[in-house]
């Protein structure tokens, strides 16, 4: 019995997430600009911070705290208590460990112009999210845990070109898209119409075209 409760105990562990990840040089960081402090511990850059970075959300006991104990900077009396640059991010939005960025799931389901109209809701710093690399891309697809999840691309405006809901493009040649399903394809996933609307995808946490007019969860991004 008691090599039995052992080993369901070892078997418990085994499926906990990791709380923290140590790294020994930049490139351990993945994200472009983070530095691997000599903590051991991945860094991201945050003006909220005199030092300019703070620590990710795997950093242990120093997650989510300003580099080498560098204290916030005041946002002054008017700033929203859950906004350390001023503008301020909800308090039901969540970091990533990307960068000082906040993100929140809409598990509702329902079309791309719908989605992309409930973000600014929260703010006129929140918009459709926007992945930047893979990195994010793979984060924001985790983080809906849903098989297809809108995102802020699209190419209605002018045909094959991608636009985001943050005032940039995204390349058709970008790795982030599915090129192995030739992607972007201006095709829908099922059904017929035309495909202009982008969403991550959980199978390959890569980017696909689809009609706007299906329903799909998504995920809103917070600039604070």
């Amino acid at each position: 019995m008691r090599a039995l409760l052992l080993g369901l105990a070892l078997s418990s562990a085994a499926c906990l997430r990791p709380t923290e990840f140590k790294c020994m040089a930049n490139v351990d960081c993945s994200t472009p600009g983070a530095t691997c402090e000599s903590s051991g511990y991945c860094s991201f850059e945050d003006p909220n911070c005199s030092s300019g970075r703070r620590y990710g959300d795997y950093s242990g006991p120093e997650a989510g705290q300003c580099v080498a104990g560098s204290g916030d900077i005041d946002a002054g009396i008017d700033a929203r208590p859950d906004s350390p640059m001023g503008m301020g991010c909800p308090t039901n939005y969540m970091q990533l460990g990307l960068s000082a960025h906040r993100y929140r799931v809409i598990t509702q389901t329902g079309t791309w112009p719908i989605q992309k109209a409930a973000c600014p809701v929260d703010g006129s710093n929140v918009y459709l999210a926007v992945p930047t690399d893979q990195q994010e891309l793979s984060a924001l697809v985790q983080a809906a845990n849903a098989q297809r999840v809108w995102l802020g691309v699209d190419d209605q405006t002018t045909e094959g070109t991608y636009a985001t809901t943050n005032g940039g493009t995204i390349a058709n040649n970008d790795p982030m898209w599915d090129t192995a399903n030739g992607e972007p394809n201006n095709a829908p996933f099922m059904g017929s119409g035309d495909g202009d609307c982008g969403l991550g995808v959980m199978s390959n946490a890569k980017l696909a075209d689809d009609n706007c007019t299906r329903t799909y969860p998504a995920i809103c991004e917070c600039e604070p």
